[in-house]
């Protein structure tokens, strides 16, 4: 049942027409949406003849524009309902699949009548209640995002999509491959590549296909790549229908043992309902919504949005093979995590001995206090209650629930690692859970792995993580702003802005500064053990205290969870879990080495850091947990210093630099040569204006609504795009 969707831009040449026939004979789809033919009727029926089609319906091109093609496998499977240049819409039926609408449309080229072809949806829209699926040329882009190259697109046409989006309630289906559709002017200074062509379909049509995928095939003879959607159905009946169904067959029934059925059913019944609601209100994982309707078709697009985005169905090896679940993804998964998690032999004294000693026996003393019950019960109820389970099973709501029956015997869990420092069998044990940070992840370096811990377990190291966050601005510099209380986000992003404001204003002297924004690979994944407990030794903790924090960090296991499943045993020898209360200390506690020797370098006058004005504090380093910036002088000698500091610490830690993704900005007055050579030097590439830190752009030119308009545009596709008129205006809250 998938639809291959391609603007050919003529089918007169024979190297188009043969394009097709390898398409359809690749894909095999099942129906086939043409935009621009440029030919007349009797060229399309050879063609349909000769790819072994059935049905088929053509619009002609009026003189040398347009024109419009859908053809389909089986005459049965499709019914025409209406046409026009700029669309055909028909009733899809496929065998053992629930009938739907499939529109192609194709929209008006000319920017000034966009809004004929909006309307055209509009009325099309009001026809039919059937579940419906639109796909073809749009001509229109829905967000900044979805063009690079060429001038910001206009506002307006951006806003008339996307409130058509809205209003018409269309999700726009994600594409797979690469995130642009058209291009021109391929190699060029005018190299501009836009997102024309996509899917949209009504909510009941992805309840009809929750699976569905729509692939970029990324090789064209047209300036347009064709689009293949697979829907790849999947059906579900709901447990409650059997209660309904059997209300309704007693309702009109008045003798006693009816009457006994009908409250009974309608008892379950209820039960059943409130089960869902709690099943759907975990699965949408919207913790930001703090009030709403209860099981509501928000709940529901949210879970299937999440499910969509967080399906890996193949991932590229080193050898660059696409692997899938039948031919050994599991096995790349499993390598790849005891690979990463595999110690290395590590010299981390040179940076340890830069690190000062700043606890004090006082805090000490105020770590090493007796347990007791309250504090305990404060770190439960500090967690979520809906946060994803882990081998357990539970959730922290099911311990606040019942904390009355269970408090005991967690307080004395707790009592008993603290004095023991052991955990009970299989306590530490963890899922990963594997999160794609982009839409389409090309290999595991695309994957974000979260931990999964049991919730006694979490408890516990929350506990302790209660305990260091008393101490935590004690041992950690003033460079870094994450996870300390009294320091903000928002401290870092305005000094950011001002050093990033003077680099862009210094048109003037002869020597040039640069900014060194560095990407760390696996940050937490990294961390080696010996280098942590080598820190915290040298901070001054209790012996006792490394001991504990070590024994939550060393005793890790993990095995795989995905799609359902669980497979693999992995036993780390380096890294920390990244979703257990107490790694973000440890890992910041980690930083502070990184910290002390840029400090060191500092002093030693290897780098010079900037200083934006006379008595203003010299900046040499930024850290936000594991985003880093390193000012200093543009020039060769300071380039190498940074080198070699960054070369001293992944030699300590365990940390490894990503210089692809690392990048570096330079103020006005650094030449050109300079900037190339340092670049060269360093492995990075040159920053531009479009770069952001921590979310927000680095620079704020003239045209403000351009650069902060992915902000808006970000928040638009959350309430409008992705979910659209699944709660009311006055149901929104933000906080």
């Amino acid at each position: 049942m998938s639809t291959l969707s391609w603007n050919c831009r003529g089918l007169g040449t024979p190297r188009t027409v043969q394009f097709l026939k390898e398409c359809v004979f690749q894909k095999k789809p099942n129906f086939i949406f043409l935009c621009e033919i440029l030919c007349k009727t009797e060229k399309v029926n050879r063609i349909k003849r000769s790819l072994g089609f059935e049905g088929m319906i053509v619009v002609e091109s009026i003189g040398h524009s347009g024109g419009l093609a859908l053809l389909w496998k089986f005459n049965e499977e499709a019914q025409l309902l209406s046409f026009s240049k700029n669309h055909i819409d028909v009733v899809c039926s496929p065998k053992n699949t629930p009938a739907y609408r499939l529109t192609g449309f194709y929209g008006n080229p000319n920017r000034s009548d966009r809004s004929i072809t909006w309307q055209l949806l509009r009325d099309l829209s009001s026809s039919s209640t059937l579940p419906w699926c639109i796909i073809g040329d749009m001509n229109n882009v829905l967000s900044q995002r979805d063009k690079r190259g060429g001038r910001p697109y206009p506002n307006n046409l951006l806003e008339g999509f996307q409130q058509l989006v809205q209003d018409l309630g269309l999700i726009d289906i994600d594409l797979i491959g690469h995130p642009f559709t058209w291009e021109r002017g391929r190699g060029t200074l005018h190299w501009v590549e836009a997102r024309l062509d996509r899917a949209l379909a009504t909510d009941s049509w992805l309840n009809l296909f929750p699976g569905a995928k729509l692939l970029n095939t990324e090789v064209t003879t047209s300036d347009h790549c064709p689009l293949l959607l697979d829907p790849s159905p999947k059906y579900s009946n709901g447990s409650s229908r059997s209660f309904k169904r059997l209300i309704r067959s007693l309702k009109g029934l008045r003798d006693s043992d009816s009457i006994r059925k009908y409250n009974d059913a309608n008892k379950q019944l209820f039960e059943v309902l409130t089960q869902k609601e709690i099943f759907w209100k975990q699965r949408r994982k919207q913790i930001w919504l703090k009030e709403g309707d209860n099981n509501s078709k928000f709940f529901h697009a949210s879970a299937r949005t999440r499910q969509r985005r967080n399906q890996i169905c193949s991932l590229r090896n080193d050898r660059g093979v696409v692997v899938g679940w039948e031919d050994g993804l599991q096995d790349l998964i499993v390598n790849y995590f005891q690979t990463l998690f595999k110690s290395t032999v590590m010299n981390w004294d040179h940076v340890v001995n830069h690190i000062t000693p700043s606890i004090t026996g006082a805090h000490n003393e105020l770590m090493m206090s007796p347990i007791d019950a309250a504090e305990v019960k404060r770190a439960l109820f500090q967690m979520h209650p809906e946060k994803s389970p882990g081998p357990d099973g539970m959730t922290p709501g099911f311990y606040k629930k019942y904390w009355s029956i269970v408090g005991t015997d967690v307080v004395q869990a707790v009592k008993s690692f603290w004095d023991t420092e052991q955990f009970q069998d299989n306590l530490p044990f963890t899922n990963i859970a594997l999160i794609p940070k982009k839409k389409s992840p090309l290999s595991m370096l695309d994957i974000r792995p979260i931990s999964l811990c049991n919730v006694l377990y979490k408890i516990i190291t929350k506990v302790l993580a209660n305990r260091l966050k008393q101490v935590i601005d004690v041992v950690i510099s003033d460079s870094q702003c994450a996870f300390i209380p009294g320091r903000l986000i928002t401290d870092n992003i305005m000094i950011s802005y001002e050093l990033m404001h003077y680099m862009k204003r210094k048109s003037h002297g002869k020597q040039g500064y640069m900014a060194v924004k560095l990407d760390m690979s696996k940050a937490y994944d990294r961390v080696e053990w010996g280098y942590l407990r080598s820190v915290l030794c040298r901070m001054g903790f209790h012996e006792k205290l490394v001991s504990l924090f070590m024994v939550c960090v060393s005793s890790a296991r993990y095995q795989i969870a995905h799609g359902g499943k669980e497979f693999g045993l992995i036993i780390p020898e380096r890294g920390l879990r990244q979703g257990d209360p107490l790694s973000s200390y440890l890992f910041i506690i980690c930083t502070e080495g990184f910290s002390a020797l840029l400090q060191e370098y500092e002093r030693k006058q290897f780098i010079s850091g900037i200083q934006v004005a006379r008595g203003a504090p010299r900046i040499s380093h930024m850290f936000f947990a594991d985003d880093s910036y390193i000012f200093c002088k543009a020039n060769s000698e300071e380039a190498n210093h940074v080198l070699s500091l960054l070369h001293t610490f992944e030699l300590a830690s365990g940390q490894k630099i990503n210089y692809d993704k690392s990048s570096v900005f330079f103020s006005r007055n650094t030449l050109v040569a300079d900037r190339d050579t340092i670049c060269g030097e360093m492995g990075n590439h040159e920053a531009d204006d479009q770069s952001t830190y921590l979310g927000l752009p680095n620079i704020m030119g003239r045209k403000k609504t351009v650069i902060l308009g992915y902000l808006k545009e970000r928040i638009l596709s959350r309430i409008k795009v992705g979910r659209p008129n699944f709660y009311l205006e006055q149901g929104r809250r933000f906080f």
